[in-house]
């Protein structure tokens, strides 16, 4: 996978979580595509996809538009 380019998104803080959205540009093979979301759901980390589109360019090519969001809890404090 080579990325073409990463744009930040909106950064939104809730209670118990901050959210934190990207857009990626990326050229790959299907194949690598199916093993970068492999990787995701392999992270241990909130990561959520919210939409892709992947358009071929060469035979074996396409053009990846990924819009991501990952979600970071907030650590609080230990109860007694």
């Amino acid at each position: 996978m080579n990325i073409i380019a990463a744009e930040p998104g909106v950064t939104t803080r809730l209670p118990h979580a901050v959210q934190v959205r990207a857009h990626l540009r990326a050229s790959c093979s299907y194949g690598e595509f199916v093993e970068f979301l492999d990787d995701l759901t392999r992270s241990g980390r909130l990561t959520a996809v919210d939409r892709f589109s992947l358009m071929s360019v060469t035979p074996g090519r396409q053009t990846l538009d990924l819009w991501v969001t990952r979600y970071v809890l907030k650590q609080t404090g230990a109860k007694r």
